[in-house]
C-alpha cells in the first residue's frame, strides 16, 4: 500500500525528497550532555510546496553524538497532494510525519559553534 501511494499520490518519481530546515527556538548549549525538549520553527518541502511548521522535538547529547527525534502531523492538501475520491476513505488526509537524525561534531569547538545563541 506505502509503494502504491507514493508512487501514485506523493509522486516520488518526481518528488523524491522531502526537505525540512528549522531552528531551535530555546538556547541549548550543546556542549553539555543531556535531553533537551525543544521547539523548532521551519519549512518543510514535500511534494514541491513548502509550508511552514513549529514542531516539538527532542534533543539528546552524548559522547560527542546529538540525536534528533520528532513526529508531527502533516496534512496531505497543505502540500497539494491529491487524494482520488474513489480511494479517500482509505488514505489518511493527515499522516504522521517522524524525524530521526543523528550528527557527530567534528570537536568541541564545532559543537560550540552551533550552540544556540542565549536569549537576552
Amino acid at each position: 500500500m506505502q509503494e502504491h501511494f507514493n508512487e501514485n499520490y506523493m509522486e516520488s518519481d518526481k518528488y523524491p525528497y522531502a526537505e525540512f530546515n528549522g531552528k531551535i527556538n530555546e538556547p541549548i548549549d550543546l556542549t553539555k550532555e543531556g535531553i533537551y525538549p525543544v521547539t523548532v520553527q521551519g519549512d518543510l518541502n514535500i511534494h514541491g510546496v513548502t509550508k511552514n511548521y513549529n514542531v516539538k522535538a527532542e534533543l539528546k547529547v552524548r559522547g560527542g553524538e546529538i540525536t534528533a527525534n520528532s513526529t508531527f502531523p502533516v496534512k496531505l492538501a497543505d502540500h497539494g497532494i491529491k487524494i482520488p475520491r474513489l480511494v479517500i476513505k482509505n488514505i489518511a488526509e493527515i499522516v504522521q510525519v517522524t524525524v530521526a537524525a543523528q550528527y557527530k561534531a567534528e570537536s568541541k569547538e564545532a559543537a560550540q559553534s552551533y550552540s544556540s545563541p542565549k536569549k537576552k
